[in-house]
């Protein structure tokens, strides 16, 4: 079977046509498409994805906009939203430690990269649970997530430039060139 080609005037009267039904059929049209997203949410999330992609700019343009025309409406809906919901946060909170520390640091650190969610568990396996300076366990001393490179000296806030430290050497290197940190601690001659 041959598909058909329609000529530029035909697809503009096709596209008059649908979008007449649309506002016709309006509701109809909107339960049709919910019970779709419904029974395919793969798929729905795809499709999500990909319009997303397609038009990112656009979208964050108009983010941006309605944000800018509503600063007062989204500052009472966040809340309202934190007064209704305190508990169910502050349990999120407590059992998604890690999580919250990255989306802190993600947001602080937005202009100079983002890092992946998980970070923290990935260094942790690959330094073996030990700080990198002293060697000490993390898992008993706690950890801080250092920029190898200093944000401050231009370093970003991406994957290749975090490890993490104990606190008593996090707080000793502070924002200090990694080459003279190494110095300090005679690991270069």
């Amino acid at each position: 079977m041959t598909k058909r080609v329609l000529s530029e005037e035909q697809k503009e009267k096709a596209r008059i046509r649908a979008k007449d039904w649309y506002h016709a059929n309006k509701e109809r049209s909107k339960k049709s498409a919910s019970q779709w997203r419904l029974d395919n949410p793969e798929k729905a999330r795809e499709k999500s994805a990909e319009y997303y992609q397609k038009n990112k700019e656009t979208i964050l343009e108009k983010r941006k906009i309605y944000t800018a025309k509503n600063v007062e409406n989204l500052k009472a809906y966040h809340i309202a939203y934190e007064q209704a919901n305190k508990e169910k946060r502050k349990a999120w909170r407590i059992a998604n430690r890690e999580r919250k520390k990255e989306i802190q640091n993600n947001r602080r650190l937005k202009t100079q990269g983002c890092l992946p969610k998980g970070i923290v568990q990935k260094l942790m396996r690959l330094q073996k649970g030990l700080c990198i300076n002293c060697k000490s366990d993390l898992k008993k001393v706690g950890h801080h997530l250092d920029h190898i490179e200093p944000i401050s000296k231009g370093g970003k806030n991406i994957e290749s430039n975090v490890q993490l430290l104990c606190p008593t050497c996090n707080m000793k290197k502070h924002n200090k060139d990694p080459i003279v940190w190494a110095n300090e601690n005679g690991r270069l001659l």
